[in-house]
């Protein structure tokens, strides 16, 4: 899924910072009755909870389902861009926002729209050594530098799960203070765009 990143990430921060509150992330992620969908995967930051819906897969239908309860009073949107090197790859996203924080579930285009992505962002200062410590401690393990043509964070890593089933990537980028993590099943290309850098 090599270059979505670049564009889920241009994408969050472009969004308008005028949208910023002093509330808690807490909400992002309540406790959700319908079984193992972040696979026991918890990113406890305090004021944010991330636990990522990983039914990759699944419809649209399907998200909106698991989201309907969860993502109340947020804005629900779905949009279509196409991958920004390659025309022919076009994706959808089923994206709600609240505050300062978006969450972005995205499909291919194949017919079914099958659902392959999710997308974490916020407008916050969390320092990346608390990020890195959460997914550390469940179970991830630093690969290296992320570095796509044309992507403008000022920097991107990759993670992978210990089965080496789920690739997680942090971007952030200073000026705006807008960081990311998404979660997608590995895909053997990015590992293409690994450099052997130090952890920060």
């Amino acid at each position: 899924m090599k270059q979505k990143l670049i564009f889920i990430l241009a994408l969050l921060c472009a969004m308008t910072t005028s949208i910023f509150t002093a509330c808690s992330d807490n909400d992002d992620n309540p406790s959700d009755p319908s079984g193992d969908v972040n696979k026991g995967i918890v990113i406890n930051l305090d004021s944010i909870v991330i636990k990522p819906y990983l039914l990759f897969g699944g419809s649209l239908a399907d998200v909106e389902a698991y989201a309907k309860n969860i993502y109340t009073g947020w804005t629900y949107t779905t949009e279509g861009w196409t991958n920004i090197l390659d025309e022919s790859l076009p994706y959808w996203r089923a994206i709600y926002r609240r505050d300062n924080k978006s969450v972005q579930f995205i499909f291919d285009a194949s017919a079914n729209g099958r659902y392959i992505m999710v997308n974490y962002g916020y407008y916050n200062e969390i320092p990346y050594s608390a990020i890195k410590a959460e997914l550390l401690r469940n179970g991830f393990t630093y690969e290296g530098h992320l570095v796509f043509p044309g992507d403008d964070a000022d920097v991107s890593y990759m993670y992978l799960s210990a089965d080496r089933s789920i690739e997680v990537q942090y971007g952030r980028w200073d000026a705006d203070s807008c960081w990311c993590l998404s979660f997608q099943p590995l895909d053997e290309n990015d590992l293409n765009y690994l450099k052997s850098l130090p952890d920060v």
